[in-house]
This record gives C-alpha cells, sequence and structure tokens, in this order.
C-alpha cells in the first residue's frame, strides 16, 4: 500500500496511528494510507511522550530528515486499538 495523500497544502489533518498485534495501520483523514502486517507486539515504555519526534523507517515515501513542520493541535493515546470505522468518527466529529 502506498501512500497517495499529500499534507503540505496548509490545511489541517487528522493523522491515527493505530496497532493490535500483527498490524500497524496508518490513516489520514479517515483513510487508512499505509499498514504494515509484520508489527507483532508494543514495547513497553515508562516517561514522557514525544509527539512527532520518531523515525518513519520503514513507511512508504519516508522524509529525509525526521524533524516535524507544522503545528499539532491535539493528540490523544487509547488503551485499544481503534479499527477504521473509529478512526472515520474521530475524523468527521472533528471537522
Amino acid at each position: 500500500m502506498s501512500v497517495t495523500t499529500g499534507v503540505a497544502d496548509g490545511r489541517w489533518h487528522h493523522a491515527v496511528g493505530s496497532f493490535r498485534p500483527g498490524a500497524l495501520d496508518l490513516y489520514l483523514d479517515g483513510e487508512k494510507q499505509a499498514g504494515r502486517s509484520d508489527a507483532t507486539t508494543l514495547q513497553s515504555y515508562v516517561g514522557s511522550w514525544r509527539v512527532s519526534r520518531e523515525s518513519l523507517d520503514g513507511w512508504p515515501f519516508q522524509p529525509a530528515s525526521f524533524r516535524f513542520v507544522g503545528d499539532l493541535d491535539t493528540a490523544r493515546v487509547y488503551a485499544t486499538a481503534l479499527d477504521a470505522a473509529a478512526v472515520r468518527q474521530h475524523f468527521a466529529a472533528g471537522r
């Protein structure tokens, strides 16, 4: 699956990453853009969250630099995976 939607257009976008064993999915504006089936477990982590500051290795069209350029309105973390229907619902509610 390849990413076909660009985000460098000066508009706000809704981005979601969702993990469940065997699947890591990336959604943009309510639509799945990319996914991986080789993600089997999450790493346990104690500490602070850094939004927009990690590697995109393995994702299509990864940038040469991992520096986030833009504005971030809200970041949320859920204890369960969001499925496609939930992602679409969240996107629609935020419009």
